[in-house]
């Protein structure tokens, strides 16, 4: 009963798509492996703003914070004549 989709990535091509299956290192061995990335998506489907090697407790609250100054963005008048500084 989930409200969401989720994705199964058998053959890699999303993994691939966005960069994230790389080299990992780990107690001298070498592997390959999906590198934790978090992307924030604006409606048009155009990232904007990319987290690499995140940490799983603190990239919550990072990603709210920047949720919250997109909105913040959104809403201004400014936001009708330049960008935000995460999309710069």
């Amino acid at each position: 009963n989930l409200s969401i989709t989720l994705l199964s990535d058998p053959e890699l091509e999303a993994i691939q798509a966005y960069d994230v299956w790389k080299e990992k290192k780990s107690g001298g061995k070498v592997t390959m492996g999906v590198i934790r990335t978090t992307y924030l998506i604006d409606e048009n489907g155009i990232i904007i703003r990319a987290y690499d090697k995140v940490k799983a407790a603190d990239n919550p609250q990072q990603m709210l914070d920047e949720l919250q100054t997109a909105n913040s963005y959104k809403d201004s008048d400014a936001g009708q004549n330049q960008a935000p500084a995460a999309a710069q």
